[in-house]
């Protein structure tokens, strides 16, 4: 097995780029249907919560699918 390291760097840097634009969007969407809705802290932070996990399965679903197209692990028959 080999590590090719140019996938890894695209891939890498995809799931930086990805990752911080949707986990932004789903605090920032949480902040602000907690404060339309007149839920409080509480209710906001639940909201965040909830966008927070969606965020976090909508990652793990990017980086599988962006490992397929660009294969990390190179093997040698």
């Amino acid at each position: 097995m080999r590590i090719n390291w140019l996938n890894l760097s695209t891939v890498g840097s995809a799931v930086i780029l990805v990752g911080t634009m949707i986990f932004g969007l789903a605090y920032a969407t949480g902040w602000a249907l907690g404060g339309f809705l007149n839920l409080g802290d509480a209710g906001a932070y639940f909201f965040e919560a909830v966008f927070l996990l969606l965020a976090a399965v909508g990652m793990l679903a990017f980086l599988k699918s962006a490992i397929a197209a660009e294969p990390i692990v190179e093997r040698r028959d």
